[in-house]
């Protein structure tokens, strides 16, 4: 069942808790993609565990502060960097932004072509402005509006974009939550392993 709610008031089912001892690390993650792409909901369904099916643009960047516990119970201030869905061109005067992260969530919409073959662009903006270990997954977001006859963009093509790139690749549906704390919570792991 879907609420209307606003993204700026939401609460987070992990909120930071005001003490020195919450957590043992604190990383940044940038969500990037086309716009509609699911960038902001995918971040409302992991920190609410709601669904909203109102589309709320950003504008500028907005950032989400949440507690993820790893698969080995570290505790992680994970702070949320929802950049707006313009080109990739014009995203890169958020290039001194991007040596910030820890990680990136490269979205597109697998029932949309040009989100997918953006995927290019965004990765580019990456390789050139991130540092050299930060995590990047490849996200094909909104598989539960997927045609399983007449697919638009096949797993398959997901996990070759992902492979171009040595990225990880995860098939995400914000709508029904498949993956979605799966592929949070594995990126975040992943960076503290290596940290």
């Amino acid at each position: 069942m879907s609420q209307r709610l606003s993204k700026n008031t939401f609460k987070t089912r992990n909120p930071i808790k005001e003490s020195n001892n919450t957590c043992v690390t604190k990383i940044n993650i940038f969500l990037v993609g086309s716009r509609k792409v699911g960038k902001t909901s995918l971040i409302f369904r992991y920190a609410t565990n709601m669904y909203s099916e109102t589309y709320f643009p950003t504008i500028g960047v907005d950032t989400k502060v949440v507690e993820v516990e790893t698969h080995d119970r570290k505790r992680v201030a994970v702070t949320f960097w929802d950049t707006p869905g313009d080109d990739a061109v014009r995203q890169s005067s958020n290039k001194e932004l991007y040596s910030r992260a820890s990680g990136f969530l490269v979205l597109y919409d697998v029932n949309n072509v040009e989100s997918y073959n953006a995927v290019y662009d965004w990765m580019r903006l990456i390789e050139n402005n991130a540092l050299e270990n930060a995590q990047v997954v490849v996200i094909g977001n909104k598989t539960d509006l997927r045609d399983p006859n007449n697919p638009v963009i096949t797993k398959d093509d997901g996990v070759h974009m992902a492979s171009c790139y040595n990225a990880k690749f995860m098939e995400t549906s914000v709508c029904t939550q498949k993956n979605v704390n799966k592929t949070i919570k594995r990126m975040v792991t992943n960076i503290c392993n290596e940290k």
